[in-house]
């Protein structure tokens, strides 16, 4: 706690009320809200005080009379005390004294006979005792209330009152004095006529007064005239009309002055709002659009919603300089070509000013752009160069590889909050910029590639790039393998950006009408239309049907015979290498001694091959086989139903075949580990003492699983079902084999296999078939009997565990992962 204040000076030392003090000392507080009172001569002046420092205190009196201290009061250091005394006392206000208020007048005195006197308040005689010639040594104290602090009131009021003027008379004198003042009473109740006896002289002094008086009247009236008064009147208004004037004058230039005075101080306490303009503009040239974003948001923030015609003014005025800088940023991200990162940083300002981003748009003029330089390019004069067909399928499909990546990177940018601006992201917003993108990429393609077909494009009618000759169309059918390897090529790309579905068929359903399409359209306008007096080629079981069935079962043989090469060829790495199981909870995978490290430009492994391979040949027998055989028919073509259902067989058998492999190859090593790590460190179920957790090898059983799990989701989710269930299926009955093969269980022992199989037997519920329960069952059914004891325990050990496990077991608990 801090010192007691003290007071130990004073100025001035005496005054009437509302004198300015100035208060020194010591502790007089250590801010102006840790003085909390202020007493000068008992009255409460704490309203007036105003704190200057620690030493030093002003403030005003109050209503007081007479000395007292000056205390000062703190919120840390208490109640002070005082070495000074004030000495307050009241002003006798005169009629000659300067004064602020209007003072009332005493009333006059009354003489006996009923006139009054003509003397101003506050008459009193200066002699009424008649003693006007004694002398009078003695003075009075300084200050009675040294002499006599209580009763000094009672001293000086009363008839005792004229003792202040007689102070060193002595009591003969005053004796005399009192008869003095008995004649002169008894002379005032004799009547008018003694009065004026007495008073002859004053009498006749007022008579030729009142004469003088009279002349002067008259010279007045001959000199000025009847009505003196009325100029002294128009005076006198005349008087109050100026000094209106003038304050009304001063009052104006003091209003203006207040006036200015506070505009000047909203200006400097709104610095920030009405620099703000220009500081948008000094920014924007700078490229420093996290300071415009800021302060923009700062001024929406505050003055955005404000009544004050000022404010409204300049806010209005920022935000025509904010759409000015959006306007900027829109030439500046359409100015290609130019880096991601470089275009992120514009696409985030513009995201934060709410605006949009125009990559896309830039992605849209330049496909067509370069469809309309190709199609206005003249021939090729050597046949042997491409057409311009080819040279435009090549650089739209490059076009699209380099630009679609850098836009799904900015999206995908935005949807993580890098460029996330003050709304929430649309997702289908962005999924339908990057659709119309794909779509204007696709619609050229058809144009240039599929001649035959119209297109229509907006408000320009449809395009077309129709073939001039029948030798042109010729020339370029033998382009269109490479035509299809750009799209290819392309459609690849799209496919490692994780894109939507609904993208990737429209690219697919181009790849479609290319290869199909394109072919039957050909085929029925040059070889199947009949001539004159010629039969038709493909009539109902003819040998032309015949032949056309057995070459499309051929081809559609071939490309499962293509699918299952791709499947069964292992180089001699991937062979060494072998599959990728960990031998126990904790040792590193070959694949980390190595350093093998898989990303997206790395090769494929054999499993993933397979799995690409199985999901081919189950598109194939549920999708594609029957789109071919609907094109057939389209075309009014004889639909080869042999064929297609002949190579659906074919399909089918190469997938049984290919799933066995990737069942065998996945469940042959991950069974294999469950055994050593189940007995690793000598481990004895007879030997368990207390159970806590469940076994090594429970954990590196799901572990492995979930890997095998990512890798088939990665690839095609629908093959999950297919291939876990003989996997689980497989884990299931070695573990009913290895309980059923334990000589022995210790009471501990049970509790630990009860809670390892049935944490397994719950994390692969899901894809366990009738068979695999049926394992589990058995395995559980081994084990000893739990007490009522061990089955709660289970209970809590089994809880625990699936709670520390949550993120393993969640991928086994979704149905439809698709």
């Amino acid at each position: 706690m801090a010192p007691q204040p003290v007071v130990t000076g004073l100025s001035p030392k005496e005054g009437p009320p509302g004198t300015r003090v100035t208060i020194r000392g010591e502790f007089l507080g250590s801010k102006p809200s840790d003085l909390i009172g202020l007493s000068i001569c008992g009255c409460d002046c704490l309203l007036s005080a105003e704190w200057k420092s620690p030493n030093k205190i002003i403030a005003r009196t109050g209503p007081a009379k007479g000395k007292g201290d000056i205390i000062v009061m703190t919120q840390s250091g208490g109640v002070g005390a005082s070495t000074v005394q004030f000495r307050a006392y009241h002003e006798t206000i005169g009629p000659m004294k300067e004064s602020a208020v209007w003072i009332e007048e005493s009333p006059m005195q009354s003489l006996a006979w009923g006139r009054r006197s003509l003397a101003p308040s506050g008459y009193t005689q200066e002699d009424p005792l008649g003693l006007s010639t004694e002398g009078n040594d003695k003075k009075l104290p300084e200050d009675l209330r040294d002499i006599f602090p209580r009763k000094i009131r009672r001293f000086v009021t009363g008839k005792l009152q004229s003792w202040l003027h007689h102070h060193a008379t002595s009591f003969e004198d005053l004796k005399a004095g009192l008869s003095y003042l008995r004649r002169k009473v008894e002379s005032q109740k004799e009547g008018q006529l003694s009065f004026l006896k007495s008073n002859a002289g004053s009498v006749i002094d007022q008579l030729d007064t009142l004469v003088s008086l009279r002349e002067k009247f008259q010279q007045d009236v001959k000199t000025v005239g009847k009505d003196p008064v009325a100029k002294l009147d128009a005076s006198i208004h005349k008087s109050i009309t100026e000094s209106h004037n003038l304050f009304n004058e001063v009052l104006t230039r003091r209003e203006k002055a207040d006036a200015t005075r506070l505009a000047l101080a909203a200006l400097f306490r709104h610095k920030f709002l009405f620099c703000l303009p220009n500081s948008v503009v000094r920014s924007a040239e700078k490229e420093e659009y996290d300071i415009v974003i800021n302060d923009y948001a700062r001024a929406k923030k505050l003055f955005g919603k404000s009544d004050i015609p000022i404010f409204r003014k300049v806010v209005e005025e920022v935000d025509e300089r904010i759409v000015t800088v959006r306007r900027e940023l829109h030439k500046k991200i359409t100015k290609m070509p130019q880096s991601v990162e470089q275009q992120k940083k514009f696409v985030k300002a513009l995201v934060n000013l709410e605006s949009q981003q125009a990559r896309a748009k830039y992605l849209e003029e330049t496909f067509k752009q370069t469809f309309e330089q190709h199609k206005g390019n003249p021939k090729p004069r050597d046949p042997n160069a491409p057409p311009n067909r080819v040279a435009f399928c090549e650089e739209i499909t490059e076009i699209a590889a380099c630009q679609v990546p850098d836009l799904w990177r900015l999206g995908q940018a935005y949807f993580t909050g890098e460029l996330r601006g003050i709304y929430e992201p649309k997702p289908g917003n962005f999924k339908r910029i990057i659709l119309t993108a794909i779509e204007q990429m696709c619609f050229y393609l058809r144009a240039a590639l599929l001649p035959t077909s119209v297109l229509k494009s907006g408000s320009s009618g449809g395009i077309s790039w129709s073939f001039t000759s029948q030798s042109s169309m010729n020339q370029f059918l033998q382009w269109l393998p490479n035509c299809l390897r750009f799209v290819r090529i392309c459609y690849a790309s799209l496919i490692r950006l994780d894109l939507p579905s609904e993208v990737l068929d429209i690219v697919q359903k181009l790849i479609d009408e290319i290869l199909i399409r394109e072919t039957l359209e050909e085929c029925q306008s040059t070889c199947l239309t009949p001539e004159v007096r010629e039969n038709e080629l493909l009539e109902a079981h003819s040998e032309g049907q015949r032949e056309m069935s057995q070459r499309l079962r051929e081809i559609l043989d071939a490309f499962c015979g293509v699918i299952e090469d791709l499947a069964l060829n292992r180089d001699d790495e991937e062979s060494r290498r072998g599959p990728i199981i960990s031998q126990a909870i904790g040792f590193p995978t070959s694949a980390a001694i190595n350093g093998a490290v898989d990303d997206k430009f790395s090769v494929i492994s054999w499993e993933q091959k397979i799995l690409c391979c199985l999901a081919n040949c189950s598109y194939c027998s549920k999708t594609f086989f029957t789109h071919i055989g609907n094109i057939f028919g389209r075309f009014d073509y004889p639909i080869p139903k042999l064929a297609i259902e002949s190579s659906r067989t074919t399909a089918n058998t190469l997938f049984s075949t290919l799933l066995d492999m990737y069942v065998e190859h996945k469940s042959d090593p991950l069974v294999g580990t469950i055994e050593p790590s189940m007995y690793i460190s000598r481990f004895q179920w007879d030997s368990v003492v207390r159970v806590e957790r469940v076994r090594p090898y429970a954990y590196e059983c799901i572990d492995n699983l979930a890997g095998v799990y990512s890798e088939i989701l990665s690839i095609s989710p629908s093959l999950l079902r297919p291939i876990l269930e003989p996997i689980v299926q497989t884990v299931a009955e070695e573990l009913a084999r290895l309980m059923t093969c334990v000589q022995k269980f210790s009471p501990a022992g049970a509790l630990q296999a009860h809670v390892d199989i049935s944490l397994i037997r719950d994390a692969l519920k899901l894809y366990s078939n009738a068979t695999a329960k049926s394992h589990f069952t058995e395995a559980l059914e081994v084990l000893p009997a739990l007490s009522d004891k061990d089955i709660p325990k289970a209970e809590e050990v089994l809880h625990k565990v699936k709670q520390n496990m949550k993120l393993q077991l969640l991928c086994f608990s979704i149905a439809n992962p698709v």
